[in-house]
């Protein structure tokens, strides 16, 4: 991921049929991108990459709505490998909605991220999905609109006690 510039990281919602979203893609979008975030009483994720970086990195987070996983969240919640399976499934369902071409900021030929926000808490095997980040490097054979995967981040909907988005 490039570390200055004006970047764009796609954000998927995912929800399952065993555990529906509770908060709004604006309430989401407004945590990632928003310039004045709880009124001046937190930061969103983009504001806090151009702070770090003093001014130097705009992120733009791409929030695209909620859409139903093609397995429930008891089926992703079995283990590390169905963590990883809901993420990849999540990205392939995105798919026909978005060129993720233009998602290679710095012209690599690999998508500089993706984020995915899953219905509910964080949770541990065999009950829940752990929040987690992966990286893509070395899996040459995760290609989608002819560029390789990058890394991702899964981060629950709901913060530690349920009631309100938070990023670990």
């Amino acid at each position: 991921t490039p570390l200055t510039g004006n970047i764009h990281i796609p954000v998927f919602l995912v929800e399952f049929t065993d555990k529906p979203h509770t908060l709004s893609a604006t309430d989401i979008s407004a945590a990632f991108n928003s310039p004045n975030y709880l009124n001046g009483q937190g930061i969103s994720v983009s504001k806090y990459f151009t702070k770090q970086s003093y001014g130097a990195l705009n992120v733009t987070f791409d929030v695209y709505g909620w859409q139903t996983a093609p397995q429930t969240y008891s089926y992703y919640s079995q283990g590390n490998a169905r963590n990883l399976e809901m993420m990849i499934d999540a990205i392939n369902m995105h798919n026909p909605i978005i060129d993720y071409s233009q998602y290679d900021n710095d012209g690599d030929g690999r998508i500089d991220g993706f984020v995915v926000i899953y219905a509910g808490q964080a949770g541990i095997a065999p009950n829940g999905i752990w929040p987690q980040a992966r990286i893509f490097q070395g899996f040459y054979y995760l290609v989608i609109d002819g560029k390789y995967f990058g890394n991702i981040a899964a981060v629950p909907e709901l913060g530690k006690f349920g009631d309100q988005f938070e990023i670990p």
